[in-house]
C-alpha cells in the first residue's frame, strides 16, 4: 500500500518520536525498483518540522527494536518470496545507501 504504514513510537527515545516506512514501490512486490523498497523515516513529535530518513530497505521494513536511549535500533527486513529475513543495528548515522 502507498502512504506511510508501520507507524508506531520510538519508546526508548527521550523526546518522544514517531517512526514509520513508506514503499517506494506503491505496495506492489512484482513492481521493480531502482533503489530502496522501503524507507523508513524518524521524526520528533514535538518541533521537528520533517522527517529525516532512517534506513533505507532492500526488502520490507518489519519493524524495530529499540536499545535504552533510543538513538540505536535492531531494524527487521523481510521478503516473503524467498523467506529472507536481515536484522541491522542501525544507529543515529543511518544506513541510507541501497
Amino acid at each position: 500500500r502507498e502512504g506511510p504504514r508501520g507507524i508506531s513510537w520510538n519508546p526508548a527515545s527521550v523526546e518522544p518520536e514517531l517512526v514509520w516506512a513508506e514503499a517506494q514501490d506503491g505496495g506492489d512486490p512484482d513492481r521493480e525498483v531502482d533503489g530502496p523498497r522501503d524507507i523508513v523515516y524518524r521524526q520528533l513529535a514535538e518541533g521537528e518540522a520533517s522527517p529525516r530518513v532512517w534506513f533505507h530497505s532492500e526488502h520490507r521494513y518489519s519493524g524495530c527494536s529499540w536499545h535504552e536511549g533510543g538513538s540505536t535500533g535492531i531494524v527487521f527486513e523481510s521478503w516473503w518470496r524467498t523467506r529472507n529475513t536481515r536484522w541491522w543495528l542501525v544507529g543515529d548515522m543511518a544506513r541510507v545507501a541501497g
